[in-house]
């Protein structure tokens, strides 16, 4: 089970790693962090645009303290 925290952050670290070079939203002008999938993908999470899976970076949260720290690892492949 992953927190509120965790998520919020896990979704932050991917809005980051899938916007342009010039830091464009990766959903388009209107988009948001409510624009993001966040699923289970072995220890961490598969995080992809919920309009466009193929998307998608995988991310790993640690617990630091009260607090959380994400990180992308990898891009994912598009399993929707």
């Amino acid at each position: 089970a992953w927190s509120v925290t965790e998520l919020f952050s896990a979704k932050e670290a991917a809005w980051k790693a899938l916007a342009g070079p010039e830091g464009e939203s990766p959903a388009g002008r209107a988009g948001s962090l409510c624009d993001l999938r966040a699923c289970p993908d072995g220890a961490g999470l598969r995080v992809c645009l919920r309009t466009d899976p193929a998307h998608a970076v995988r991310v790993r949260v640690v617990r630091v303290g009260a607090g959380v720290f994400s990180y992308v690892v990898s891009r994912a492949g598009g399993r929707g």
